[in-house]
């Protein structure tokens, strides 16, 4: 239906009925990640739920604190031309997870020039350039600094054109008790 549509989001509830309630996505939720060419907004169904009956206000400010992940690739490119659109947001986490040690320095200049161009008067940006399972990192981060939104790419640089959906993704996805925001590169 969103080819059909062409629509350029989906919205949907993940509830992860399975084995382990809230660690699996859900099939059906999955199968939008991996094939749908439109982001997504993934949204647990805990978090819609809320814990006393807030749901209307975590929607509402759910583009008051983003984290944007990125790799620096072309994908990553196009979730942070799509958070320069976003006016709302208050406060931008800018993350890049590197490898080794020797690899800080490029990741905050990149991450540093990147800061200068989402800068806006009233906007918030901070640099956070982290080292480890990528995954692991994002979500620990995210939970961390409590943010509302996790806004990253569907593919890293390290996957061929043809996977829809890298695995860091996924496995950020999968696990987020964020609201995540799967941006696809422009085609």
């Amino acid at each position: 239906m969103a080819a059909e549509e062409i629509a350029s989001l989906i919205c949907m509830g993940a509830q992860g009925k399975g084995l382990i309630e809230g660690v699996l996505l859900g099939s059906v939720s999955t199968e939008v990640l991996r094939k749908s060419e439109a982001d997504l907004l993934i949204i647990r169904h805990k978090i819609l739920l809320g814990k006393s009956g807030d749901t209307e206000d975590r929607c509402r400010d759910i583009f008051s604190k983003v984290m944007l992940t990125t790799d620096f690739s072309a994908a990553g490119e196009a979730a942070a031309a799509r958070i320069k659109e976003m006016s709302d947001v208050k406060e931008i986490l800018l993350v890049n997870v590197i490898d080794k040690e020797d690899d800080f320095k490029q990741a905050a200049e990149g991450l540093n020039r990147l800061r200068e161009d989402l800068a806006v008067p009233g906007r918030r940006i901070t640099v956070h350039v982290l080292q480890g399972p990528p995954s692991d990192e994002i979500l620990s981060l995210g939970k961390k600094q409590d943010v509302s939104l996790i806004m990253m790419s569907s593919q890293g640089k390290s996957w061929r054109r043809q996977i829809r959906v890298g695995s860091t993704t996924f496995d950020v996805v999968r696990r987020s008790e964020s609201p995540v925001l799967v941006v696809r590169p422009a085609k």
